[in-house]
């Protein structure tokens, strides 16, 4: 016998795959995770924004250069 949690969760799956597609499903859960990441780093006071995927590595030092320059 399928518990109704079971019928809720295979709802949800194909209004999901309805509303944003096969393509696209897989890019909000990877998005999801990262942000789940940053949130248990930052809630564990180790969140660096120089840790940010977001920033090239060599951007970032040429933000340090230019703070030690002034």
């Amino acid at each position: 016998m399928i518990d109704p949690w079971e019928f809720i969760m295979i709802g949800a799956i194909i209004i999901a795959l309805l509303v944003w597609g096969p393509q696209k499903i897989p890019e909000l859960a990877k998005a999801v995770g990262e942000a789940k990441h940053e949130l248990e780093t930052a809630s564990r006071g180790e969140y660096d924004k120089s840790d940010s995927p977001e920033i090239p590595k060599q951007q970032r030092f040429t933000e340090h250069r230019e703070i030690l320059e002034k």
